[in-house]
Order: structure tokens, then sequence, then C-alpha cells
């Protein structure tokens, strides 16, 4: 009676085999998660900026009264700090406009911060802000490291008055 079994050979090949489609998956899968906090990290920015330029014009065109829902702030703007005080909350508060916003890189963190750091790169997904001079709040952001690299950051200057 003969036996029909594969060889310890075969069965060798095979291990390699998975072993090498199993190697190129993990690093195709690596690149892909990268890529996609790359891109969550610069779209989370784009949207504070959005919403902070959109928020900005409707308050000094009389369109609404207060800007902020936690802590708000009256219509215009008249100085940096205000502004700057009243993104805090949005940032940090509960029910701010951004409190739910997450960092890419630690989601246990918000995204956004009263700081401006961001060519460290600890802050690698955060959106900073800060208060420049008395009109001008500073915004920046990190999206991959290294943060020093010029192609990894941004940073905008908005006149919040």
């Amino acid at each position: 009676m003969k036996h029909k079994a594969f060889t310890l050979i075969e069965l060798l090949v095979v291990v390699a085999i998975i072993g090498i489609l199993a190697a190129v998956g993990v690093v195709a899968y690596n690149g892909y998660t990268g890529a996609a906090k790359v891109n969550a990290a610069k779209t989370n920015y784009k949207n504070v900026i959005r919403w902070v330029k959109t928020e900005l014009v409707k308050c000094n065109a009389g369109l609404s009264d207060t800007m902020f829902t936690s802590n708000p702030k009256s219509c215009p703007m008249t100085h940096s700090n205000t502004f700057g005080s009243g993104l805090n909350n949005a940032c940090l508060a509960p029910g701010g406009v951004f409190n739910q916003i997450k960092n890419p890189y630690k989601p246990t963190e918000r995204a956004c911060d009263w700081s401006i750091s961001y060519k460290n790169d600890n802050d690698v997904g955060k959106i900073n802000f800060s208060q420049k001079n008395a009109t001008d709040m500073r915004f920046s952001s990190c999206w991959k490291i290294p943060c020093s690299s010029s192609d990894n950051h941004e940073e905008i200057i908005i006149d919040v008055t």
C-alpha cells in the first residue's frame, strides 16, 4: 500500500512562500496606514483653518453675534487674545467644536493644542495655534516626521480682528 503525502521539502517550500507573502503584506499595510495618518492630519488641519476663516467672515460681516459655542465671544473680534481664548475652549472644552478631532498618530489625544511648537517631532499630527500679536493668530501643523522638514509641516497667519 502506497501512502500519498507531502514530503518535508514540499512543506518547507509552502511555509517559505507563505512567509514571503506575509512579509510583503505587512510592509504594504504599514505604508498604507502611514499614508492614511498623513492624509488625516492634513485634512484635520485644513478643516480647522477653513472653519476659522468661515466663522471670522460670518462674525465680521454681522451674520453672527458670537463666535464659539463653548464660552462664546462677542463679534466682531477685537483682539487675538479674545479669539485665542475662544479657540482654546473650542479645542479643549467638552462640547467644543474641535474637541472630538483626534490626533491620527496618538488617537487618545486631541488634535489641537495652544502651542507654537510645530517643528518638534512630538507634535506630529497636532494642529497648533498661538497668538502672534494683537491681531494675528498663528496656526501650524506637522503631519510627518521629521517635523523640521519644510515638506512635512505648514504654518499660516490669520488676522482674526
